[in-house]
C-alpha cells in the first residue's frame, strides 16, 4: 500500500493528520489530527518529497 503525506497549514499554524488505513472514495476515514504552532506546511511537504515520500 502506498502511503501519502498531506500537509495543510498557514504561516504560523500547521495541521497534521495520520491515518492507519487507505483512503477510499465516498467514505469516511478516521484519522489522528493535531495542530502545531510554527513552521510552514509547504516546507514540510517539500522535505517529505525530497526524502522520497509522496506528498
Amino acid at each position: 500500500m502506498n502511503k501519502y503525506v498531506v500537509s495543510i497549514g498557514d504561516v504560523a499554524l500547521d495541521i497534521f493528520s495520520k491515518i492507519e488505513s487507505g483512503l477510499f472514495y465516498a467514505t469516511d476515514t478516521p484519522a489522528i489530527t493535531s495542530i502545531h504552532p510554527g513552521g510552514s506546511a509547504a516546507n514540510f511537504a517539500t522535505w517529505i518529497s525530497r526524502l522520497g515520500g509522496n506528498s
